[in-house]
């Protein structure tokens, strides 16, 4: 089974004990979401053809702690979906991943094994921060005309290193 990775890091979070609801698989996505507004979300896979939908409360907070895989599927929805007004998204304290990170399907050596589509991926209002001179606030790998159609605005993903991008999404200066 192949998958594709796409993490969302950010700075260090403290998650309130009257409010703390904890995804670790996806049928409870759906439920916490509408419940909750400080989400944790540790390890998570989400299946083949499926949306990691968060429509989140306004003024919400996301922690992601571990990774989100998702499992490759070929099909025309997107892969994370997330709203609200006011919603942050964080990752634990000493994370050394990049921030926003979306390689599509390429492998260890840099070469891709399937031209899998990204598009119509929208993104706006996420800020936070990463650690570690290793770090990128933004990482995109993507193979020549399979990426399209992204906008993006309003991101401010704080320290790391430089952001690397082979794909320019629209409105978003790599």
């Amino acid at each position: 089974m192949s998958y594709t990775k796409f993490l969302i890091v950010a700075f260090i979070s403290t998650v309130s004990a009257n409010n703390n609801c904890t995804i670790t698989e996806f049928a409870q996505v759906a439920e916490i979401v509408k419940e909750c507004s400080n989400i944790v979300i540790n390890d998570l896979v989400v299946p083949a053809y499926s949306t990691l939908l968060l429509n989140l409360k306004n003024g919400s907070r996301v922690t992601f702690t571990g990774n989100v895989l998702f499992e490759v599927g070929y099909w025309e929805g997107p892969l994370l979906e997330i709203s609200g007004d006011g919603v942050e998204v964080q990752g634990n304290a000493g994370i050394t991943e990049d921030g926003i990170y979306i390689n599509q399907d390429y492998g260890d050596i840099g070469n891709y094994s399937r031209e899998i589509e990204i598009t119509n991926l929208k993104m706006s209002n996420i800020y936070g921060s990463v650690q570690g001179v290793l770090t990128r606030p933004v990482h995109i790998v993507c193979s020549n005309d399979k990426c399209q159609n992204w906008t993006w605005s309003n991101i401010n993903i704080l320290g790391g290193g430089k952001n690397y991008c082979n794909f320019q999404p629209t409105e978003f200066i790599c």
